[in-house]
């Protein structure tokens, strides 16, 4: 029952993820949103997400990846 308690969304997560880097010092993009919506109806599966979305703010990078992996 506990775990059902804690259950947190996938862009919940990230956005939580991004937080704690940043409070790290990590350069990491602002979240600026993040929505949730957990499945219809009751019983074992109550608990579960549908979906969830994170909006992040856009970062111009200086580098790609494939500038570095070359």
């Amino acid at each position: 029952l506990l775990h059902l308690r804690r259950a947190r969304s996938p862009g919940r997560r990230e956005a939580e993820n991004l937080r704690a880097l940043s409070a790290d010092g990590l350069p990491v993009p602002r979240a600026v949103a993040w929505w949730e919506e957990r499945n219809p109806g009751g019983g074992w599966t109550a608990h579960r997400f549908g979906r969830s979305a994170l909006v992040m703010e856009r970062v111009e990078h200086e580098r790609h990846l494939r500038a570095l992996l070359e």
